[in-house]
C-alpha cells in the first residue's frame, strides 16, 4: 500500500507543479473535460484515489490526516456521479472563469499536499 501512497503523492506533485507553470494548457484541458458533459467517467479517478487513501492510511505517521484526504477525495467523487448536473456545471464555469493566480494557488496546494503526502510515509 505504500507504493500506491508514493505514486498518489508523485502524481499530486507533478499535477501541482503542471498547474502553476502551464496554467492556460490547464485551462484547456478543464474546458476540453467540461465540454464532454459525462462527468460520471471522471468521477472514478477521484473516488478510487480517495478508497485507497483510506485503505492506506494506518501505513503513515498521520493517519488521520490520510483518511481526511480519502474522505475528501471519496465525497468529491461521489458528487461528481450522483450530484446535480446543475451544480457541477456551475463549479466548472467558475473554475474556468477565475484568474490564473487562483489556478496558480491551486496548483501551489496540490503541490504542497503531494509533499506532505511523501513525508508522511
Amino acid at each position: 500500500m505504500l507504493i500506491v501512497l508514493v505514486l498518489v503523492g508523485i502524481s499530486w506533485i507533478l499535477a501541482g507543479v503542471l498547474f502553476f507553470i502551464f496554467t492556460d494548457a490547464t485551462r484547456e484541458i478543464i474546458k476540453n473535460v467540461a465540454k464532454q458533459k459525462n462527468f460520471k467517467s471522471f468521477s472514478i479517478l477521484p473516488l478510487v484515489v480517495g478508497l485507497l487513501l483510506i485503505l492506506g492510511a494506518p501505513s503513515v505517521t498521520s493517519p488521520w490526516f490520510v483518511i481526511l484526504l480519502g474522505l475528501l477525495g471519496t465525497a468529491k467523487g461521489l458528487f461528481l456521479m450522483f450530484g446535480p448536473k446543475s451544480m457541477i456545471n456551475a463549479m466548472t464555469n467558475w473554475c474556468l472563469s477565475v484568474p490564473d493566480r487562483v489556478l496558480k494557488t491551486c496548483g501551489i496546494m496540490t503541490f504542497l499536499l503531494g509533499i506532505a503526502l511523501l513525508l508522511m510515509i
